[in-house]
């Protein structure tokens, strides 16, 4: 009878979770080619941006930590990321943590193990700089200068550069269901790069380190932030 009841009780208490976020340019929604103004007052539109989130684990119930072991989610564009984090033991979720890129040693593992949908298979354009060094963790490219006629583009990546983070936010119910939802504000992605000198910088730790960097820090409320 016990076990009947712990049983039951388990079962009770599992929901699905599921990760959203929304993709913005400062309070409007993103579209491509819209051009706002960084934190240093370059002009600039983005053309392409795509970037991985990884080591995923859900805060909950007074700050129980439980992971989400090998899960992977490319955010694409303007695509919202409405993802299944899977189904928890939890009443109340009061946050989540991650990191952007993949993590090691999976980051040099061979992408060509895994057939696509699946995150980690090679994409189109590519995400994977190579097995030495494994999966770019952001592409953020652009248009910016003068005119808006000059290209920039930040590829961040390494092992090195896999940087945690905490988001506080909490979860909605809805059914069986509960909603992590976090806003991302790409403008907070560029802030204090000079954008206008046309940086092409990939994987040399320099504006697409900053560009890791601001996807972990930004300026409050952040780059990712709940409303």
């Amino acid at each position: 009878m016990i076990l009947v009841c712990l049983l039951s009780l388990n079962v009770f208490g599992q929901k699905d979770v599921f990760l959203t976020i929304t993709h913005k340019l400062g309070a409007n929604p993103f579209a491509f080619n819209q051009t706002a103004q960084n934190s240093v007052g370059h002009s600039f539109q983005i053309t392409r941006v795509d970037y991985y989130i990884s080591g995923l684990i859900i805060v909950h119930d007074g700050g129980i930590e439980t992971p989400v072991p090998n899960h992977y989610i490319l955010a694409k564009g303007s695509a919202p990321v409405i993802d299944s984090l899977g189904s928890f033991n939890v009443t109340n979720v009061e946050g989540i943590k991650f990191s952007i890129g993949v993590e090691a040693p999976t980051n040099t593992s061979d992408p060509t193990v895994y057939s696509l949908p699946h995150p980690l298979a090679l994409q189109a354009p590519s995400m994977h700089w190579g097995w030495s060094s494994g999966y770019r963790f952001v592409c953020l490219e652009g248009m910016s200068g003068t005119s808006l006629g000059t290209v920039f583009q930040m590829h961040g990546l390494f092992d090195a550069n896999y940087f945690a983070q905490t988001q506080m936010a909490a979860g909605m119910s809805q059914n069986d269901n509960i909603y992590i939802n976090l806003n991302a504000d790409y403008i907070k992605a560029v802030n204090g790069i000079n954008l206008n000198a046309g940086p092409v910088d990939h994987g040399v730790d320099q504006t697409d380190l900053n560009v890791l960097e601001n996807f972990r820090d930004g300026v409050p409320p952040g780059y990712f932030y709940s409303e």
